[in-house]
């Protein structure tokens, strides 16, 4: 378990948000361009310094989705959200096997 005493670092970023304004999406990749940051020198030693690293948020059990079972019905698992609008995803789901529709709660 973590919490919003750890420290984060973002080593690599994207879409940006000028590429999502320069029309990046799933259909135009030629549009998306990813932030590289790189690695601070030493960073895994115990000694690195951390602090000028943001806190990490720390996200409540209803904002983590935990506790949702997934639901199963005509051959499809829960509903998939698009990683650029977190709007559904068009198709919303992909036809699994009721097998496949697990809870990570019980996994």
């Amino acid at each position: 378990v973590t919490s919003k005493s750890w420290k984060a670092y973002t080593s690599t970023f994207g879409p940006t948000d000028a590429s999502n304004a320069a029309g990046c999406s799933s259909s135009n990749l030629n549009a998306c361009s990813v932030q590289d940051n790189g690695m601070p020198k030493d960073w895994y030693s115990t000694s690195f310094d951390d602090s000028s690293w943001v806190s990490a948020t720390e996200y409540t059990v209803a904002q983590a989705g935990w506790g949702r079972t997934p639901s199963y019905s005509g051959g499809k698992c829960g509903t998939l959200t698009d990683p650029l609008t977190r709007n559904n995803a068009n198709p919303s789901s992909v036809t699994t096997r009721a097998v496949e529709c697990l809870n990570p709660q019980t996994v």
